[in-house]
């Protein structure tokens, strides 16, 4: 079984919900993450990469931080999967992180301009898509009060 990284979103979509907070007011609230990850998995639209936020200091701290937690870790594994962690260097070594750049995307306008405009038309596609599967199903009036009475218990 080939093991892969918890990939997040891309620098726009993170952007977005750094500048407007309503999207993601707190980590629990990850509709949007999901809404957002689906239309880009959906689309061909390249995006920038997730940014790496942690710096090589950072990344050493929380590897020797861990260290002791990790080993107790490896006695609930079976073989298989200890051995796997404890041939992996990402567990045990900083060094195994020195080819990632560390970045610092809400500080900075790493991104083009013109990648938020495609991961808006994206979600918007998706969101299509979610009206008229909502039509489909003659929820769509339903939906459409919704928002109007949202809006009119925000104003």
């Amino acid at each position: 079984m080939l093991l892969q990284s918890n990939q997040s979103l891309p620098a726009e979509a993170l952007q977005l919900f750094s500048q407007h907070r309503q999207h993601r007011p707190n980590a629990k609230s990850s509709l949007n993450n999901f809404l957002i990850g689906h239309a880009i998995a959906t689309n061909t639209n390249q995006y920038s990469p997730t940014p790496w936020v942690l710096s090589q200091e950072q990344i050493k701290r929380i590897i020797e931080a861990t260290r002791d937690s990790n080993r107790q870790l490896l006695e609930l594994m079976n073989e298989t999967n200890k051995l796997r962690v404890l041939e992996d260097p990402y567990w045990w070594s900083d060094e195994a992180y020195e080819n990632y750049r560390y970045s610092q995307p809400f500080t900075t306008t790493e991104t083009s301009q013109i990648l938020p405009y495609q991961l808006a038309s994206d979600v918007f596609q998706s969101l299509g898509v979610a009206v008229q599967i909502l039509r489909s199903k003659g929820l769509l009036p339903t939906y459409l009060q919704s928002l109007t009475s949202t809006t009119n218990n925000e104003s």
